[in-house]
């Protein structure tokens, strides 16, 4: 049985129509995969919520330190993004005021510095890239000695 002209044009169209229909559901799908701003190298020197990067993040490196002369625990934390294959550091709440934290990137030598608050929220640097080399997160601490201060770092996390 052969088809004529209109019942080809009619099918064509009908299988193009279901086509389209079923690509800008895969597309528009909440499921698809997260867009992001950045990716390894272009991330550095963003906060993670200026890309999305936040949105997958994960602690990967966690230290907690106490007993020291402030008489307070800090945590530092190593985040990840897989997605952006990033990296950041975060601080717990009042981390004093104006003492640096930073994260390093052993790989391309990158560094981002952040000041703690000093308040009852977390503190975060801005990212550096992470895509396959090794990066970690520190602090100081006041050791209890005038104007002495100790380096504490997480361990190293390849991402």
């Amino acid at each position: 049985m052969r088809l004529t002209r209109r019942a080809r044009v009619a099918l064509l169209v009908a299988a193009s129509s279901a086509m389209l229909t079923a690509g800008t559901t895969a597309i528009a799908s909440p499921a698809s995969a997260a867009a992001y701003g950045c990716r390894g190298g272009s991330c550095t020197g963003y906060l993670p919520s200026q890309k999305g990067c936040d949105q997958d993040a994960t602690t990967k490196r966690s230290l907690t330190l106490g007993g020291y002369a402030d008489g307070r625990n800090y945590t530092i934390q190593l985040r990840y993004s897989p997605g952006c294959r990033a990296a950041w550091a975060r601080i717990s709440a009042y981390y004093p005021r104006n003492r640096e934290f930073w994260v390093f990137n052993n790989g391309t030598k990158k560094t981002e510095h952040a000041n703690g608050s000093g308040g009852p929220a977390w503190t975060i640097t801005r990212m550096v890239g992470n895509a396959g080399t090794k990066a970690h997160a520190c602090m100081y601490i006041n050791n209890g000695v005038y104007g002495g201060y100790v380096k504490e770092c997480t361990n190293w996390y390849t991402g």
